[in-house]
């Protein structure tokens, strides 16, 4: 913690942390070395836990709002900080995450909200994730990647084809295959041995369920 208000608390960031280095080094945009979006999410989450009594046991995190503005490079110029500024809502954060130069206006990567909710066995994010199991179920899902008008890539052309864009390193490559058919899509992803499996969201597996949806894009 760098600086602590009654509303805001600033953290830096460690861009020598292994985890950090790990995730931007692994993910390359048009030949530059940057952090990917759920990289983000495991700092912001991280952050949190630091404000909330007993960190996050018994708390679901909820992000919600993500923008993110700028990317943030693996070797970034000036300090790397994050804010988390109350609401009125208890374990509820506005934040920004910023770099911090001394010769010039703090650059703004993303914004947000996150918010840290009590979990029990009623919860009402448990009955949202039973609606979906019946709405997406595994069954739906194989069916659209054999549908004989679907259009898709397996194997080795899904990062053929992404590379164009993102380069991924060995260990980000966990989709298997993108399928779609009309308004659907599914993706098949497979990481067993994830190696930010030891974080708060495993960045690194997390980014598989986006690259399903930019592969599709």
């Amino acid at each position: 913690v760098l600086e602590k208000t009654t509303r805001d608390t600033v953290f830096s960031v460690n861009v020598s942390d292994s985890l950090y280095r790990l995730c931007a080094q692994g993910h390359s945009v048009v030949g530059q070395s940057l952090c990917p979006a759920s990289l983000y999410i495991e700092i912001i989450l991280k952050a949190a836990s630091k404000l909330a009594s007993g960190g996050l046991d018994g708390l679901m995190p909820h992000v919600q709002n993500l923008s993110i503005s700028a990317p943030l490079l693996l070797e970034s110029e000036g300090e790397v900080r994050l804010r988390l500024s109350t609401t009125d809502t208890a374990l509820t954060w506005s934040f920004s995450l910023f770099t911090q130069t001394a010769m010039s206006s703090p650059e703004t990567h993303a914004t947000g909200e996150i918010g840290l909710h009590e979990v029990d066995a009623a919860s009402k994010a448990s009955s949202r994730f039973r609606s979906l199991d019946r709405l997406i179920t595994p069954s739906r899902a194989e069916g659209i990647s054999k549908l004989s008008d679907s259009n898709g890539l397996m194997g080795s052309p899904v990062y053929q084809t992404f590379n164009r864009v993102v380069a991924y390193a060995d260990y980000f490559r966990g989709v298997q295959g993108v399928f779609s058919n009309g308004h659907e899509a599914m993706g098949r992803v497979s990481l067993p041995n994830s190696p930010s499996a030891n974080s708060i969201c495993d960045p690194v597996l997390v980014d598989n369920f986006l690259q399903v949806a930019g592969i599709h894009t």
